[in-house]
């Protein structure tokens, strides 16, 4: 049974904050035109990222081979339409991050605003121990795979 265009993207776009943590998606459908929209943030991946690129070439293609009845348009914050009423997002754990922790005079006034700046600093210790042991776990993966070939 194929999966919903909106299950599929979610999908896609789920793996993919994870690999880019900078990022923000939101999907809407247009029912009238059948068009999917994928809007990213921050415009700077969107427009210069390497990495995004390749992805959303990849994505774009994937999806008009699997959905070919369906259109998918990406936007970001400088396109002329927006996703208003988002269905779903998705948002990598370092997406704006930068706006999150601000570290000026009056960052620390408010017991919220230290609570904030604590559950991102460990958002961020979590997200770099789980990349820290998924290489570990790879890497002994191999090494005993070469230990019993070599055996």
């Amino acid at each position: 049974m194929k999966t919903s265009v909106k299950e599929y993207l979610y999908n896609v776009f789920s793996k993919l904050v994870e690999e880019i943590p900078y990022l923000q998606v939101k999907y809407e459908r247009d029912k009238l035109s059948s068009t999917h929209f994928i809007e990213v943030l921050p415009y700077n991946f969107y427009e210069k990222d390497p990495q995004y690129i390749e992805a959303e070439l990849k994505i774009f293609d994937d999806f008009n081979r699997i959905y070919p009845d369906q259109d998918i348009a990406f936007v970001s914050e400088k396109s002329l339409y927006r996703v208003k009423k988002p269905s779903w997002v998705c948002e990598g754990v370092l997406f704006d991050v930068e706006n999150r922790i601000k570290l000026d005079e009056n960052y620390f006034d408010t017991e919220v605003q230290l609570t904030s700046l604590i559950n991102n600093y460990q958002n961020l210790q979590k997200f770099y121990s789980e990349s820290i042991k998924a290489k570990n776990d790879n890497l002994q993966d191999t090494l005993e795979r070469n230990l019993i070939q070599a055996a």
